[in-house]
């Protein structure tokens, strides 16, 4: 009799990316409603900075007991005076050093074990980061959202409550859509375009159409 073959599934993870108010969050949302399994990276980092945690304790020894509030958590605004702009280069790279292999080592779990109970899941990991921290190794393609200037400004400053000149100086800091293609292209990555300048419904039909391509 002749040999059944059949067809191995095998799971799929895509890198979600973007910049600022580019809407990664909500693409994220629409493609779990899809199907998708998801795994937002900034909220594991936040899981890093947790009381009692390893990476906690690892980031106090490094930082000092200052950056401790009250409450016994991170003050986030007092790490963030040491490690963010020019004048502190060093130390930031000193907190990446940290948490970035931590968050790593959390995500790579979190996958195996869809892994090993779904191996035919598509799984979408949101990184504003993955290029950066050279994570583009775990995803098989790469999803990167993209935003007009203005439209991230008005954005930033409704979800922050913040002027415009500090959501400018805020976006200042960050390359702009066509170096951030740039550097996905050279990760060698197969990649898709998604742009979230208009209202939410007409970006969820093209995320659904993404998803039918990735599904067919």
């Amino acid at each position: 009799p002749r040999k059944q073959f059949r067809l191995q599934v095998s799971m799929r993870v895509i890198g979600l990316i973007g910049g600022i108010c580019c809407g990664k969050s909500n693409v994220a949302r629409v493609l779990k409603n899809l199907g998708a399994f998801a795994i937002d990276c900034d909220k594991v980092g936040h899981s890093c900075y947790a009381p009692g945690d390893p990476c906690f304790n690892k980031v106090v020894d490094a930082f000092g007991k200052e950056i401790v509030a009250d409450n016994g958590e991170i003050d986030r605004k007092q790490l963030g005076s040491k490690v963010f702009g020019p004048q502190n280069t060093d130390n930031k790279k000193k907190l990446e050093s940290i948490v970035w292999p931590e968050i790593a080592q959390r995500v790579q779990s979190q996958l195996e074990e869809i892994r090993t109970k779904t191996p035919e899941a598509v799984v979408v990991v949101e990184a504003a980061i993955m290029v950066e921290a050279g994570w583009t190794s775990w995803v098989d393609s790469l999803l990167l959202c993209i935003v007009a200037r203005d439209v991230a400004v008005k954005r930033l400053m409704e979800r922050n409550n913040l002027p415009e000149d500090a959501a400018e100086a805020r976006l200042q800091s960050q390359v702009d859509n066509a170096t951030r293609e740039g550097q996905v292209k050279e990760t060698g990555k197969p990649y898709h375009v998604i742009d979230t300048d208009n209202p939410l419904e007409v970006t969820q039909t093209k995320i659904e159409a993404f998803w039918k391509e990735i599904t067919a």
